[in-house]
């Protein structure tokens, strides 16, 4: 089983009680004990955090889009043929509507500013770095914040494994023994309908770092659940070194045959 019965029971089980009770997870009236004894002191590091995380979040790029900021505000500038034909029309608000410059000026400079806090906060070695993208972020942070043998579920974009930006965090999932399972997704039966055929995603299950597992599911180019279980390859961190010993990242193999079949001639070769 990609995950015990128990632990996927006790993850909806959770989940539901939050959402029926309208109760946030970052509530600090409810969730405060999770970090801080009655005395208002941080608990030592083995005995805080949450036992679950679920979560989608958003998988947006840290800056201003021209193509997404003038949609609504100004069609025929997102519309526009090309990228240098679009720049020369935004540079005429200036003298046509300053305001709307003024605007997307201001919206673009508190994106810079906010990246820039995020990269020298140092709260996100392995997110905050290229182009930051929002679940990347919001995923090291939940890692974090999980206890010990706490467990993660989420939904990010396959870049995670294969993205040369995410190549030390991925690295690091490894290394630490956080990662359970991640199953990559395509989107062409449009399981998000507002979201690209093309784009990739998947689902990833971590823990805290420093667990026993030894070894993680994945498996590629699922489109529908079902497909999981004739996709799917167990990883050591020794695979890793194997395939990938320069770069660390994820080799993806498209059924569990391929993968032993490149197992055994890397092994030959080495």
């Amino acid at each position: 089983p990609l995950l015990k019965t128990e632990t996927i029971n006790k993850a909806i089980e959770c989940f539901l009680r939050n959402k029926i009770k309208n109760d946030s997870l970052f509530s600090v009236k409810r969730h405060h004990t999770r970090f801080y004894d009655k005395n208002g002191n941080l608990k030592p590091k083995e005995q805080r955090g949450f036992d679950i995380i679920v979560g989608n979040p958003p998988w947006e790029k840290l800056k201003v889009l021209e193509k997404e900021f003038f949609a609504i505000a100004s069609p025929e500038i997102a519309k526009a043929s090309t990228a240098s034909i679009r720049k020369k029309m935004i540079q005429d608000l200036e003298e046509n509507d300053l305001e709307l410059y003024q605007e997307y000026v201001d919206a673009k400079e508190q994106a810079e500013i906010i990246a820039e806090y995020l990269r020298k906060s140092k709260r996100f070695p392995f997110s905050a770095v290229g182009e930051l993208n929002l679940y990347s972020l919001f995923l090291e942070l939940s890692h974090n914040l999980l206890k010990k043998d706490g467990i993660l579920g989420m939904i990010v974009q396959t870049g995670i494994l294969t993205d040369s930006s995410y190549q030390k965090f991925f690295e690091n999932l490894v290394f630490t023994s956080s990662i359970i399972a991640c199953h990559d997704f395509t989107n062409k039966l449009r399981i998000f309908k507002d979201v690209e055929e093309n784009m990739r995603f998947c689902l990833l299950f971590l823990t805290s770092e420093g667990s026993d597992n030894e070894k993680f599911s994945l498996s590629v180019l699922n489109e529908k659940i079902e497909d999981i279980e004739k996709r799917t390859s167990k990883f050591s961190k020794k695979d890793l070194i194997l395939f990938n010993p320069n770069t660390k990242t994820c080799p993806l193999f498209v059924n569990n045959q391929d993968y032993i079949l490149c197992k055994k001639i890397y092994q030959n070769n080495s």
